[in-house]
């Protein structure tokens, strides 16, 4: 099952009494945050969920196995994300134990 930001939005707008509207705001303007920070390449520390950071990607060379051509890929950035030991001890953890919650 996919979650979607509608979904998300739906669950809080209910648990906290909130516009839907409201709630889509709050929404956007926390990933709008973390986008413009990341963009200005600062590192988005989100305390015991991850951190958000810009990778340079180097230019390099790749080899089309279809047509043998090698091509030139150009430098690129990316968006990187690093989930806490907390996030990874969530995941790593059994399903039945919501002691690390």
């Amino acid at each position: 099952m996919t979650i979607t930001k509608k979904i998300i939005a739906r669950r809080i707008s209910e648990k906290y009494h909130l516009k839907l509207e409201t709630t889509y705001e709050i929404i956007d303007d926390i990933f709008e945050e973390i986008v413009e920070e990341v963009k200005d390449e600062n590192k988005v520390l989100i305390s015991g969920f991850g951190t958000f950071e810009l990778a340079q990607r180097v230019s390099r060379n790749i080899h089309n196995i279809h047509t043998g051509e090698i091509t030139q890929i150009g430098e690129n950035r990316s968006l990187k994300f690093h989930a806490s030991k907390r996030m990874k001890k969530i995941f790593n953890k059994s399903y039945c134990d919501d002691s690390i919650l």
